[in-house]
């Protein structure tokens, strides 16, 4: 299997990986305190943001770094329509009749403004490290909160407020 092929997997299950997230977090209570919302919404954010960022690059811009740090949505919902369309984006790049070469540098500045200068290859999987690292915090999250949930009926009735987390 090529490179381009690789991708195109990783950018499937990279969605699939997406999908299962915002599915779990949509239907979990993982809402116990605001703090924790807005937590789980501002990685989500982040990630949404440098896919952003990676994607111009790719197709040859030069995108604003600053976008990175700026919220896409504070709306869930709204995060998880535009996700979708961000992982279609995505996985368009690395269909069979895409137009990305993949043996060209991409010649970039980096989130500390330093330019860079990487193959393809190389940003490609920059890219795809940074969304599995940020995919992990939130399954992280999502499984300390099950073990939560299921051990909570052994738990005193206001032992899930916020002040007994932070």
């Amino acid at each position: 299997m090529d490179m381009f092929c690789r991708f195109g997997v990783l950018a499937r299950q990279n969605t699939e990986i997406n999908r299962e997230i915002y599915t779990r977090l949509g239907h979990s209570r993982f809402a116990r305190c605001e703090a924790e919302t807005e937590r789980a919404v501002s990685i989500l954010n982040h990630i949404l943001s440098a896919d952003r960022i990676w994607i111009e690059r790719f197709e040859g811009g030069n995108p604003d770094l600053d976008t990175l740090f700026a919220p896409c949505s504070d709306n869930f919902l709204a995060l998880w329509e535009e996700r979708k369309i961000e992982d279609n984006r995505i996985q368009n790049l690395f269909d069979p009749n895409s137009p990305m070469d993949l043996v060209r540098l991409l010649h970039y500045q980096d989130v500390n403004r330093r330019w860079r200068e990487d193959s393809i290859v190389l940003a490609v999987a920059r890219m795809f490290n940074h969304q599995v690292h940020h995919q992990w915090k939130l399954r992280e999250f999502l499984m300390s909160e099950e073990r939560v949930q299921h051990h909570a009926q052994y738990l005193p009735a206001d032992f899930l407020s916020c002040k007994h987390f932070f």
